[in-house]
């Protein structure tokens, strides 16, 4: 059984304005982590396992509302490193 974000329907709206937000920028693509960087204001690696991290739960949720949010994931689990610490995003792009 896939394991489900733990977002509800009501984070839609605010994912959608973030997501319109770097759209705004001209931007064809954006990585999970900027989204988050949006969203947040930055980004901070946690150091918890998938399932209970927001981090990934953000990237689920985008997953599970690819279309309501016009958006597609273009790469999963892209190496990167952020704050010197390695880690993981998606690449989505605009549809």
């Amino acid at each position: 059984m896939a394991f489900k974000s733990f977002f509800n329907k009501d984070f839609l709206p605010v994912m959608r304005k973030y997501i319109k937000q770097l759209r705004g920028k001209g931007k064809r693509t954006f990585r999970t982590v900027d989204l988050i960087r949006e969203y947040i204001g930055r980004y901070i690696p946690d150091k918890t396992s998938g399932n209970h991290s927001i981090n990934a739960n953000i990237g689920r949720f985008l997953k599970e509302n690819e279309k309501a949010l016009g958006i597609w994931e273009k790469e999963a689990k892209k190496p990167i490193k952020v704050g010197g610490k390695n880690t993981q995003t998606s690449v989505w792009e605009f549809i």
